[in-house]
């Protein structure tokens, strides 16, 4: 990676498309985290760093932030 002023150092694969060889590259490139499709609790625990899932607000027809974090303070409680 090129230093710059604001060094990027976490990846959202397009369209959620990823195997084992993208998470090498990404490595190799300085990445630190990436974050997948998948509509999952990631646990602190047992966190894999390169595919890390994320919630979508459109999932659960949320379309306000607040709705949102009401949600999720659901999830996480």
């Amino acid at each position: 990676m090129s230093s710059s002023i604001c060094e990027l150092r976490t990846f959202a694969y397009p369209c959620g498309l990823y195997d084992d060889d993208v998470i090498g590259v990404l490595k190799e490139s300085g990445f630190h985290v990436a974050v997948t499709m998948k509509p999952i609790v990631n646990e602190a625990n047992n966190l894999k760093f390169y595919e890390i899932g994320r919630l979508s607000s459109y999932r659960f027809g949320l379309v306000t932030l607040s709705s949102f974090k009401v949600q999720l303070m659901r999830v996480y409680t």
